[in-house]
């Protein structure tokens, strides 16, 4: 299950929780990589990775992201280095305790593909996988 909240006094950041139901009905929160901030040890050291209020997307049965790369000129309403986006996945499983009779998980979504496009242009600039 996917919440999508505006925390108040923000109209433009988003917090994405993902939950696991379990089969006995208990929710358990999924940890979530974000994929800005996993993407910021790739990127030119003049540049910066402009993720705020990117969330999470649902589309054509896949998990979405998309945010922006600004130069260090730039400011952050109009970044000129490129556009990323990709896939999340949900990796790992949700565990069952015979013992304590409760069920736990190892769940994580992480960024699986990233693509890294021009803003002008629209070409194509880099791609690359996170795995």
């Amino acid at each position: 299950m996917h919440v999508s909240t505006t925390p108040a006094g923000s109209g433009g950041f988003v917090t994405d929780t993902i939950f696991w139901i379990a089969p006995d009905a208990t929710m358990h929160e999924i940890e979530f990589v974000d994929a800005g901030e996993a993407y910021e040890d790739t990127i030119d050291g003049e540049e910066m990775v402009l993720a705020a209020g990117s969330g999470v997307k649902y589309t054509g049965g896949k998990l979405k992201f998309e945010f922006y790369i600004a130069d260090a000129v730039d400011p952050h309403c109009c970044p000129t280095a490129g556009k990323v986006s990709g896939d999340y996945e949900i990796v790992g499983a949700g565990e069952f305790d015979p013992i304590t009779k409760q069920y736990s998980s190892t769940f994580k979504m992480v960024a699986t593909q990233y693509s890294r496009t021009a803003i002008s242009s629209g070409g194509e600039m880099a791609a690359g996988s996170a795995r």
